[in-house]
C-alpha cells in the first residue's frame, strides 16, 4: 500500500474495517478472461506475452514453446550429471538451457550466434522430435559419458559456457569413436583447461 492508503486502510482487518471502507472492496470489479477453443501453442504464446512485465529469460521462453525437443531436453535435464555432478544451480531451468545449447552444436555445428532466436528456431523445426532418433541417443550417450568422467561434484562445472564445451568435445569424440578409450583421461583434461582458463582470464582483469 501507498503511504496514503495505509493511512486510510491499514491496520485493521477486513471485519474491523467500517462498513463505508469494506463496501469498497466488495464493490470492486475483478476483470477474468476465459479462454476457450485455443491450443497449447495459442495458450503458451499468450503466457509468453503476458509475462512481458517480468520479462522471461532465455531458458523460460524455450520451455513455453513446448514440443518433442523441448519435452526430451527437459527430460534430459534431470540426468544423474546434472543431480550429482554439476555444480550450477538449476535455477530458471538453467539445466534446460545447457541441454538446448549442447544439441543446438551438434544440430548445427559451430554458428556465429546461439541466442534466443536461434535456439527457438531450432525448437520449432524440432516439434516432433524422438529421444530415439540417432540425435537423441547420442544426447544421452554424452550426458551418460559425462557422468562417468566426472566421478564428483566438481567446481569446473559451474559455469554453464563450460559444461556446454565440455559436452560438445565429449561428443566430437563420440563421432570418431574414440570417446571410450579416452574417457579415463579427459577429467584431467578438462579440469586442466578449466584453470587455465581461469587464470588467463583474471590476467586480464
Amino acid at each position: 500500500l501507498s503511504a496514503e492508503s495505509q493511512k486510510t486502510y491499514g491496520g485493521p482487518l477486513y471485519h474491523d474495517l467500517q462498513h463505508s471502507i469494506s463496501d469498497k472492496f466488495d464493490d470492486y470489479i475483478l476483470q477474468i478472461e476465459e479462454i476457450e477453443d485455443a491450443t497449447d501453442e495459442e495458450v503458451k504464446e499468450l503466457f509468453q506475452r503476458l509475462q512481458l512485465g517480468t520479462a522471461l529469460n532465455t531458458p523460460e521462453k524455450l520451455n513455453a514453446i513446448g514440443g518433442g525437443l523441448r519435452d526430451f531436453l527437459r527430460t534430459l535435464s534431470q540426468h544423474d550429471f546434472f543431480k550429482q555432478k554439476v555444480a550450477a544451480q538449476d535455477t530458471r531451468y538453467a539445466h534446460l538451457d545447457t541441454c538446448a545449447k549442447v544439441v543446438f552444436l551438434m544440430l548445427k555445428g559451430i554458428q556465429p550466434r546461439m541466442r534466443f532466436a536461434e535456439l527457438e528456431k531450432m525448437f520449432r523445426e524440432n516439434i516432433s522430435f524422438s529421444p530415439t532418433s540417432t540425435v537423441g541417443k547420442k544426447m544421452k550417450s554424452v550426458f551418460d559419458s559425462m557422468n562417468r568422467i566426472f566421478p564428483t561434484r566438481k567446481g569446473s562445472l559451474r559455469n554453464r559456457a563450460s559444461i556446454v564445451s565440455f559436452c560438445y568435445i565429449v561428443s566430437r569424440l563420440h563421432e570418431t569413436g574414440q570417446l571410450r578409450t579416452m574417457e579415463n583421461k579427459l577429467q584431467d583434461f578438462l579440469e586442466n583447461f578449466s584453470s587455465n582458463l581461469r587464470a588467463e582470464v583474471e590476467k586480464g582483469q
